[in-house]
């Protein structure tokens, strides 16, 4: 009867202290602006990915702004496409919020 008792204590305080943790790790945010390489103009309309994440990205705005919500780790490779624009792979850290990508 004690050991079930210690094992329903030990999962229950298990769960209770891991269940915070994940959920905190999914509360990164990389934020940024897009602009042009030779006038660092901001530029509307361009595909910011998640490089390996499936549906996990943003489109700049008019003034080239774009944001990232809902990311775990401590860095991650962006993937960054525009038409008429090579595509850049960038790699940052979780929690940037004055990324620059220029292309």
């Amino acid at each position: 009867m004690i050991r079930i008792r210690t094992a329903v204590v030990l999962a229950i305080g298990t769960l209770t202290f891991a269940a915070p943790h994940k959920l905190h790790a999914q509360n990164g945010v990389v934020e940024g602006t897009t602009v042009t390489e030779g006038t660092q103009r901001p530029l509307s309309g361009v595909q910011i990915s998640v490089d390996g994440v499936a549906g996990k990205g943003a489109v700049s705005d008019a003034s080239g702004r774009f944001r990232i919500t809902g990311l775990s780790g401590a860095s991650i490779v962006l993937d960054v496409r525009a038409l008429g624009f090579r595509p850049v792979k960038d790699t940052v850290r979780v929690g940037a919020t004055n990324i620059r990508i220029s292309l």
